[in-house]
């Protein structure tokens, strides 16, 4: 049994590059033993079974512990991917065929983006709620004001529209820990 597990663990957790590292160390210690005690002491190779099997459900425990993390890393890049995609998307649809000046379609590109991004990631599958349409409709508001249906509309209108739109961007950004606030100024 002792030697099987050797075997088993020495093909999973041993590396050749740096011997010392792995379970190679615990190995050593285990044929040590074995060969200058093997003839003196009677529970020598049960002693030795359970001190090795203690070592390779460490490994094990850790190499699962790493498993999971790198499997979790995954899922969160293609939920991020999925973030990103939908939050373009929509605000691809909402500016398609307007001409808006550079710096307001660089914002929402950008940084807005962001902001759904972090919308999304926060809140599990499409329930998004209150947050994502108030933002969503920052956009609306921002194309509208930008766009050529503002024409013509009352200055007092874009004024409280334009101080609606930048008291919604000032508190988003917040959320975001200050990365954006470049576009606040």
């Amino acid at each position: 049994l002792l030697l099987d597990l050797l075997v088993e663990a020495g093909g999973q957790w041993v590396y050749e590059t740096d011997i010392k590292r792995g379970i190679f160390p615990q190995m050593q210690i285990t044929v040590d033993r074995v060969l200058k005690e093997s003839g003196q002491n009677e529970s020598l190779f049960p002693d030795l079974l359970v001190y090795f099997k203690a070592a390779t459900d460490e490994y094990r425990r850790r190499s699962d512990a790493i498993e999971q993390r790198a499997q979790e890393s995954l899922k969160g890049r293609e939920k991020l991917h999925v973030a990103k995609k939908r939050a373009i998307d929509e605000i691809q649809n909402r500016i398609r065929n307007i001409k808006l000046p550079v710096h307001t379609e660089r914002f929402l590109t950008q940084a807005w983006t962001d902001r759904l991004v972090f919308i999304l990631l926060r809140h599990k599958g499409d329930e998004v709620g209150e947050e994502w349409s108030q933002s969503l409709q920052t956009v609306d508001d921002l194309v509208w004001l930008f766009g050529p249906n503002a024409a013509g509309t009352d200055p007092r209108e874009i004024e409280d529209v334009g101080t609606s739109i930048r008291e919604e961007i000032e508190s988003a950004l917040d959320t975001l820990g200050g990365y954006h606030q470049r576009y606040l100024n």
